[in-house]
């Protein structure tokens, strides 16, 4: 028989998520994320369809456009052109122009129909709330590097540091690294490897070997 005051637990967990009861930063470490993205992104449809509902009015009565700015300058369309004129044909419910003028429009209002409805269940606790993003990734960094070293699995996560890499373009595509080689440094014998990543070990043996 399930545990029903862990139930109505986690219930009332799910609606203090969404009440905000819970400070920013006491939520499991990280900070709270009240909607998930689809739901952000489904009450700007939602917003979106208030003022394709109004924008005609308001178009007619001051003569106002709403000019793609990247079109007006470059002459190219941008991927959100026409979504104007689609949402106010939705919103009339002349699909068949909507879809002419900006086919999106029908992924945000799926999106705006259903996150109402997602809300209400999560806040209910009748579906769980979104997951929070995490702080740090260290654990899955520690979990991989683990694989080569053993004794990283030991390591205990302090604090997370944040800087900008260049990188060559090509490693755009390969995720490569820059590794320094070095045989013989000053010393005869002495070879100085300084790789980017752990699995630089590898490329290194293939070029040790043929040295």
């Amino acid at each position: 028989m399930p545990d029903l005051h862990l139930q109505d637990s986690r219930r009332d967990e799910s609606a203090a998520y969404y009440l905000g009861l819970y400070p920013a930063g006491d939520h499991r470490g990280a900070d709270l994320r009240t909607f998930s993205v689809p739901e952000r992104v489904g009450g700007f449809g939602l917003l979106v369809g208030v003022g394709a509902a109004l924008w005609p009015a308001f178009t007619d009565h001051t003569g106002v456009g709403l000019p793609c700015p990247l079109r007006a300058v470059t002459g190219v369309p941008c991927p959100v052109c026409g979504m104007t004129t689609a949402a106010v044909a939705l919103v009339r419910g002349q699909a068949g122009a909507a879809f002419s003028a900006n086919p999106m429009i029908f992924g945000l209002a799926a999106l705006a129909v259903a996150v109402g409805p997602l809300v209400v269940l999560r806040a209910t606790g009748v579906l769980k709330p979104p997951e929070p993003w995490p702080a740090t990734h260290f654990p899955y960094m520690v979990k991989d590097a683990a694989r080569f070293l053993p004794a990283a699995a030991e390591a205990r996560y302090r604090e997370s540091l944040w800087e900008i890499k260049s990188v060559l373009p090509a490693s755009e595509t390969d995720d490569s690294r820059p590794i320094l080689y070095l045989r013989d440094h000053g010393v005869p014998g002495l070879t100085c490897i300084l790789g980017g990543k752990i699995d630089n070990v590898y490329d290194m043996i293939r070029e040790v070997d043929l040295g």
